[in-house]
């Protein structure tokens, strides 16, 4: 196919995307649940052969607890009580069998691979002390501020050293050698040099564009589309551009070149494991590459934009710097990798998310200045949420003064009465103040509760405060009072007149999800 330098969309009735086309004419399908999760994945090349595909299944809580591939092989997981992943096992090619177990705040506390056990230790801090494995004991020490600073396997020692503002500097490997980073204001890494050279990186906010060497000769360009975190398209190095095909939660799983032949393949365990590859394709962004998880050679793990993550240890190196207490701070995505991702290094706690949605309702509420339109804003603060909760694990943040209730709930806006039918492709996101709950599409009811719907008790059309070109010049308020007495108020875009016939305001209301989530059973305290 000829090469367009165009990378094409086509979306759903509720705005997610459908298809995506290479430029050298490869595509990506994805289907959707009614609960908007993925449930097939089909990446193939413009004569509809498949490169690698994937179908999903989900247990009532949204786990996913199967995965059938185009090769004919199936993935599947169990989960524990808590909803952390207990045991994956896969069949076919490259067939493996993995447990997992935990002790009260999320520490592994085995690992059993094929039959060969691994055991951990930790101290009250939730430091790893010892991994005790087939191939002998592994021990780890710490700084003042919880940082690792040294791996002693047998005699064979790694050593690390990190800035006062927690920071990886230098990491010695066992087999030799010093890589040392530098950082920018933000804590991305702009800088990683060892005995092979340095490479620099410039940054467009939290993606990584281009790559240079020391002298400043380009050696890598990343295409990428226009989210916070990715999403990773395609790379150019040594002449050669390599395209990126993808599993539902964001793993690199092939390449194609500008002819759409397969050039590399990547098989993963859930936490990051590389079980199986083919090529010789220099490429950074393999598990979660999509959403910029880029590979640490001296670590033997990933660099997270804020944090370095182990993934054969399932955790982190360093504290999460928000530092909530009475967390596990070393903990990755609260043991679920299969439906939680942490692109920022920052995820592992429930009160980051709490922290991050009231961040989102600034942004949506504030940060629409004349000039943009809000519907692509809110599809990425959506996909935020999405991954920040799906990483938390609580059926339910604590109300908190000030803090939004985050119901993202997706609706075509082309249901609103009076509402312009061009906007009909951006969904609609409906955030609720009061509190923090979880709950989305992509991960279905929370453990215990149930869905109840909220009347409306009140509708009108207002002028917005700051109309923009590309916004509407009006918008619509609701009010509703639920089974349990909360009042809720939302506010969405409104594109006809201030004053609607009688009545249209009342029906464009009631086509706004509005619900509370009802505890079936006493929620767990934990």
């Amino acid at each position: 196919m000829a090469a367009s330098g165009v990378t094409t969309y086509t979306y759903d009735a509720l705005g997610r995307i459908a298809t995506m086309t290479h430029d050298n004419g490869t595509t990506a399908a994805h289907s959707y649940d009614a609960a908007g999760r993925t449930t097939q994945l089909v990446n193939a090349q413009s004569d509809a052969t498949t490169i690698c595909s994937f179908g999903y299944e989900y247990d009532a809580v949204g786990n996913p607890v199967s995965v059938a591939e185009g090769d004919g092989s199936r993935v599947t997981y169990t989960y524990d009580a808590l909803n952390q992943l207990a045991r994956e096992r896969r069949s076919g090619d490259s067939a493996y069998d993995i447990t997992y177990t935990y002790d009260a705040v999320g520490n592994r506390l085995t690992k059993v691979d094929a039959g060969a056990a691994t055991t951990y230790t930790y101290d009250s801090a939730n430091e790893l002390l010892t991994e005790d494995a087939a191939g002998g004991l592994t021990t780890y020490t710490y700084d003042e501020n919880g940082n690792t600073l040294t791996s002693d396997a047998a005699g064979s020692v790694t050593t690390m050293a990190w800035s006062y503002e927690d920071e990886m500097l230098t990491v010695q490997p066992a087999g030799g050698g010093v890589v040392t980073m530098t950082y920018d204001g933000d804590h991305l890494r702009r800088k990683r040099q060892n005995g092979s050279g340095t490479a620099k990186y410039l940054w467009d906010e939290q993606q990584v564009l281009l790559e240079t060497n020391g002298n400043g000769v380009t050696q890598a360009r990343y295409t990428l589309a226009p989210l916070g975190y990715g999403d990773l398209v395609s790379m150019r190095r040594n002449g050669a551009t390599s395209f990126c095909h993808f599993d539902a939660i964001g793993s690199t799983r092939a390449l194609t070149d500008g002819d759409e032949a397969v050039t590399d393949t990547y098989l993963y365990s859930a936490f990051g494991n590389l079980l199986a590859s083919t090529g010789s394709t220099e490429n950074p962004y393999r598990y979660i590459g999509e959403l910029g998880y880029q590979q640490e050679t001296g670590l033997s793990g990933y660099y997270l934009r804020r944090r370095y993550y182990v993934h054969w240890l399932g955790r982190f190196l360093g504290k999460d710097p928000l530092r909530q207490g009475g967390e596990n701070a070393y903990g990755y995505v609260n043991n679920r990798p299969t439906r939680g991702t942490d692109p920022g290094g920052l995820r592992s706690s429930a009160a980051h998310c709490t922290n991050l949605a009231q961040q989102l309702q600034q942004l949506v509420y504030g940060f629409c200045k004349p000039e943009r339109d809000c519907g692509p804003l809110n599809d990425l603060l959506y996909r935020y949420l999405s991954e920040c909760v799906a990483g938390s694990g609580a059926p339910s943040f604590p109300p908190t003064p000030g803090i939004p209730e985050v119901n993202w709930e997706p609706f075509p806006h082309s249901g609103l009465p009076g509402f312009n039918p061009e906007w009909g492709h951006i969904p609609g996101y409906v955030l609720w103040f009061g509190r923090c709950h979880r709950s989305s599409p992509v991960l279905g009811p929370p453990p215990g509760y149930k869905k109840v719907p909220c009347a409306v008790v009140s509708a009108r059309v207002v002028p917005k405060l700051v109309p923009g070109t590309n916004n509407a010049v009006s918008a619509l308020e609701c009010t509703y009072v639920c089974p349990d007495g909360t009042v809720k108020e939302s506010k969405q875009p409104w594109d006809g007149v201030v004053d609607p016939p009688p009545g249209q305001a009342e029906k464009a209301c009631g086509v706004i999800p509005a619900f509370v989530w009802v505890p079936i059973r006493p929620p767990e305290i934990r």
